[in-house]
């Protein structure tokens, strides 16, 4: 009786901080400009009661489901895992969930890079003290750890190849939330980082327009969009 209690106050509190939602659109501009964009917005329903998702990143859309890799938070390990979220991509309804690692630290925001036919996902887990690229494996679902890639504390890192340049949009760990900084490297010379500081906590907004141009498997996912709504 007590532990459904705690259940019952978990999902009452917490359940409304975060939320995965999909909203159809067909460029960048009308995600800037659409000043009706978040009454759009197709919320996923029926997900557990003892988790929340958040960060989403969508894997592949078939012509049923849409595959997600998503931080977890579970309420009793409190702190995130990563997992595979699978809803219905024609009601949004949670089909089901898969977690894909658990390690002893928080993980979120499990950024996904495609190179040939390999995925590599690079977690926010910035409370090990390091900066991990994973290779996420599709038919076990299931991310194995392949290499470190900095030994920094990055936050909610964006990754993005422009012209054989390499840059990384990230926040660091212990920095002040509105600091943001910029990492760049050209073929095998050093990186090159740059900091800066704006009026809003960006880190919060990095869940941008990744999706963009991006297909997998043949389908067009820039349509597509995630989005993640609530209180940091």
């Amino acid at each position: 009786m007590i532990k459904k209690l705690i259940d019952i106050y978990h999902y009452y509190i917490h359940s409304f901080c975060y939320q995965v939602g999909l909203i159809d659109i067909k460029n960048n501009q009308d995600f800037l400009d659409d000043e009706h964009l978040l009454e759009k917005i197709k919320w996923v329903t029926g997900t557990p009661k003892d988790s929340w998702f958040a960060d989403p990143f969508i894997y592949k859309v078939t012509d049923t489901e849409i595959h997600i890799l998503a931080e977890e938070f579970i309420y009793t390990l409190k702190r995130g895992v990563l997992s595979l979220l699978v809803i219905d991509k024609e009601t949004y309804k949670y089909i089901r969930s898969k977690e894909i690692l658990r390690l002893d630290t928080h993980l979120s925001f499990p950024f996904i890079i495609r190179e040939g036919k390999t995925t590599y996902v690079i977690p926010e887990n910035s409370q090990s003290g390091t900066t991990n690229r994973y290779i996420y494996d599709e038919e076990k679902e299931c991310l194995i750890f392949d290499q470190v890639i900095y030994n920094e504390r990055l936050v909610d890192a964006v990754f993005l190849n422009n012209k054989g340049k390499d840059f990384i949009f990230t926040s660091l760990a212990g920095q002040s939330p509105y600091s943001f900084w910029i990492y760049r490297k050209e073929g095998r010379k050093e990186g090159r980082k740059e900091g800066r500081k704006f009026p809003s906590r960006l880190r919060q907004h990095a869940r941008q327009e990744h999706y963009f141009n991006t297909k997998t498997n043949g389908t067009n996912l820039t349509k597509m969009q995630s989005l993640v709504t609530g209180v940091a």
